[in-house]
């Protein structure tokens, strides 16, 4: 993938975010409450990023979650549907949260 290492670590620390958080407080992990609090405390985080407004955005609204329009030809937004966020490079996420 072209932008493996460029982004490499952004996935890493989002990684790092969902499993080697201790907030489970040791439970093994193969154990489904693990999965299912993980999962939850995830979805509370979650946000979408999405380059089409009408497919991503709204699918994001439409599922409660926070949306991230990445937008890296600053085309104006012709829709009345309103991300939480634009971003014109996806390096901005890694500042962002």
């Amino acid at each position: 993938m072209e932008y493996e290492n460029e982004y490499q670590d952004i996935f890493r620390s989002i990684e790092q975010e969902i499993w080697n958080n201790e907030s489970y407080n040791g439970i093994p992990v193969p154990r489904e409450n693990v999965f299912t609090y993980r999962f939850k405390v995830l979805f509370d985080k979650l946000n979408m990023v999405g380059d089409s407004v009408k497919n991503d955005i709204q699918g994001a609204r439409n599922a409660g979650i926070k949306s991230i329009w990445y937008n890296p030809e600053h085309v104006k937004n012709m829709t009345n549907i309103v991300p939480d966020y634009e971003i014109t490079n996806l390096l901005e996420l890694k500042n962002m949260f």
